[in-house]
């Protein structure tokens, strides 16, 4: 389990003890959705994000191994036994599956998005990300690399995001990856930006320690009028 600030844990997606591929039929994707039953969890329990109007489920399914170890029909398979269970609230990034490949990179989002079609709209909180530098952990398989937390940057990202996931607005965004060296003024307003135009509802972070992601909301303080500057919400 994920510990998020201003929340309760969030579970990242479900995998076999050994991480790998999945190599017999009781680590398989769908043994792992049919285990819901056994681990009795449709007493869903759900929280508030922060202070906002949003309340999600206290499980939070990731989706960061479809298109890589997962095909579409098990991921489906998950996504509906998950939903069925009472969990609304789905985590996804521009930049999944992994690992960051470029040959399979978009493809997380792509299946979530024909999935999200399927289901009422309203009836799902949608979280995704824009990726930062990888700072030398990995090249990011998305414009060429060159991935930062500028306006620029996160502007193209979730223009292709929403046309991926098949919807017109993000209940969550987040940065994947801090950009600590580029500063947060311009990373806020754009995210500010964002939220004022009913693209995403609220915004959060990925990857980001304590340190930064008060240097976040020190920036939000004293650049924006509080009554109308974004701010994280929620630090995963």
């Amino acid at each position: 389990m994920q510990e998020v600030a201003g929340s309760t844990p969030v579970s990242p997606t479900i995998f076999p003890s050994s991480g790998k591929w999945w190599p017999n039929e009781e680590e398989s994707p769908l043994s792992l959705a049919k285990a819901f039953d056994k681990e009795k969890i449709f007493g869903m329990q759900y929280r508030r994000l922060g202070s906002t109007g949003i309340v999600v489920s206290e499980l939070c399914m990731g989706t960061m191994t479809f298109g890589s170890q997962n095909t579409e029909k098990e991921a489906f398979a998950i996504l509906d036994r998950a939903f069925d269970a009472g969990i609304d609230f789905f985590d996804t990034a521009e930049i999944y599956p992994v690992p960051p490949k470029p040959e399979w990179v978009h493809t997380c989002e792509e299946i979530v998005g024909r999935w999200l079609k399927t289901k009422p709209r309203d009836a799902i909180y949608m979280a995704t990300k824009v990726v930062g530098p990888g700072h030398g952990w990995f090249k990011p398989p998305v414009r060429h690399g060159k991935t930062t937390l500028d306006r620029h940057s996160i502007r193209t990202a979730i223009e292709g995001s929403l046309r991926r996931l098949q919807t017109d607005y993000i209940d969550l965004y987040q940065t994947h990856w801090p950009d600590a060296d580029f500063g947060y003024e311009e990373t806020m307003e754009t995210l500010t930006e964002l939220q004022q135009q009913g693209l995403i509802r609220v915004a959060g972070s990925s990857n980001e320690n304590a340190q930064k992601t008060t240097a976040s909301t020190q920036a939000s303080v004293r650049k924006m009028d509080r009554h109308s500057r974004c701010l994280y919400i929620i630090s995963q």
